[in-house]
């Protein structure tokens, strides 16, 4: 098995034939159902962490080439050591009021921690399989009602190409940095682009 980055739009529509599934990633204690999952041929649903980390190994081990969106950072960026916004999707200024999903704080930080067991787990359950899994970010936020499963499908049709999205590429350099490679998990250089439907 093995992760490559969908790191530009032009990289995404070449991928649109495959098997495509997006997570809205949640991680909560045992029982709540806090991830959103929508996959090719199928509605979107909500899980728990757990259920979710079982769909996504049992819908992998069929396949032999898909594409994984997650909504969850998957690049990190750094000033001085320190952590620092990946770039201007993560704040907004609305009726005078500035409002921030910075990927180390709060809700970000929280579904990130939750991407990486998601990553771990599948890089260890499927690792004799011979199975490319093309990675994307996904990026909701800023006053949206939608329910878990609402964001995946959303996530979904908007790689599809069935719902109107805004692509924005990661630059990597000395400040930022692939989550992959955060985990030392083997993948192409590059950080996943990132996918934001239009509500």
């Amino acid at each position: 098995m093995r992760f490559s980055p969908i790191c530009t739009q032009q990289d995404a529509a070449r991928l649109r034939d495959q098997p495509s599934i997006a997570v809205d990633v949640g991680f909560a204690k045992a029982g709540r159902k806090t991830c959103g999952v929508a996959a090719t041929g199928s509605l979107g649903q909500k899980l728990s962490h757990t259920e979710c980390l079982d769909h996504l190994v049992g819908w992998m081990s069929t396949k032999e080439s898909a594409v994984l969106i997650l909504e969850a950072p998957l690049s990190l960026a750094f000033a001085n050591g320190n952590p620092s916004p990946r770039d201007n999707f993560e704040r907004l200024k609305k009726e005078g009021k500035s409002m921030t999903r910075y990927w180390y704080s709060g809700p970000g930080a929280a579904v990130a921690l939750g991407a990486s067991n998601i990553l771990r787990h599948l890089a260890m359950k499927l690792n004799n399989r011979d199975l490319a899994i093309h990675l994307a970010e996904g990026f909701v936020s800023f006053g949206s009602d939608w329910d878990h499963h609402e964001v995946a499908q959303a996530l979904h049709d908007s790689f599809s190409g069935s719902r109107p999205c805004q692509w924005h590429t990661i630059t990597e350099g000395d400040y930022t940095q692939s989550l992959l490679d955060f985990l030392a998990i083997p993948s192409p250089p590059g950080a996943p682009g990132i996918l934001i439907p239009a509500n």
